[in-house]
């Protein structure tokens, strides 16, 4: 019985591995300009093409937005298995407990303190770029640090959850209050911004989202087996001297 669970594991594993391969290459030899399949090999390994335009495509626009998409997965999977272990609870998400819309609610204050210096994100790119990067940081982050707290204050899990979709909801409606006061180039912005854009990513971007990502996979596979006995419940992880405060934080 276990030989055939861990069996299809690894069969799983193994369709998982080769479907992020075939839709990471197809990423990059199919799009809107047609590039002849030896060109694109060409320009991946050689780094010469026959037009630059195709290399330029390739380069600063289709391999970044692969790159970033597959970490943008690995990362996403990974923090929302996390959450669902801290919280035991299969339901528990960025969505579910406000932070999302607390990253939301970051972008859409920096967008409109733009707008109130009389400036919009087209006019200052690299600012804006690493400012909404920073806001949408800060406002996820004030979210998640709230609801630590509350987790430390109150030992029914359930409640956490409740309160946290509450965060989300007043958040969501502050969101919609900002849109409806900004113009259609802001709330174009902010759209973009939450349906996961990733035209404005360049190939050093997508270098320097790797690294950040590493760190935090390598850190995530850390505590791995913490999770695991705190998944448990905590009384057992205690039993095995973990810091459940800390393994929390």
């Amino acid at each position: 019985m276990l030989g055939s669970i861990s069996n299809k594991i690894i069969y799983l594993i193994g369709f998982l591995f080769f479907s992020s391969f075939l839709f990471f290459t197809l990423d990059l030899f199919l799009g809107s300009v047609h590039i002849p399949f030896q060109q694109v090999l060409s320009i991946l390994f050689k780094n010469t093409a026959t037009k630059e335009s195709w290399r330029i495509i390739i380069v600063e626009s289709r391999l970044p937005k692969a790159i970033a998409a597959v970490l943008c997965g690995a990362a996403l999977s990974i923090s929302g298995l996390q959450m669902q272990t801290l919280f035991r609870n299969p339901l528990a998400g960025p969505y579910i407990l406000g932070i999302s819309s607390g990253a939301g609610l970051g972008v859409a204050l920096f967008i409109m303190g733009l707008s109130i210096l009389g400036l919009s994100v087209s006019d200052i790119t690299i600012f804006s770029n690493y400012g909404i990067v920073l806001f949408s940081i800060i406002g996820s982050t004030l979210i998640l640090l709230l609801l630590l707290l509350i987790i430390n204050r109150l030992k029914d899990i359930m409640t956490v959850l409740i309160l946290g979709i509450m965060i989300g909801s007043i958040n969501t409606a502050i969101i919609g209050i900002i849109q409806y006061f900004s113009n259609n180039s802001e709330l174009k912005s902010f759209i973009m911004w939450s349906m996961g854009n990733l035209n404005a990513l360049s190939l050093s971007k997508a270098k320097l989202l790797s690294i950040i990502i590493g760190f935090g996979l390598l850190g995530s596979l850390a505590i791995t087996k913490r999770l695991n006995a705190y998944l448990l419940g905590e009384d057992y992880a205690k039993s095995l001297g973990i810091n459940i405060t800390t393994t929390r934080f």
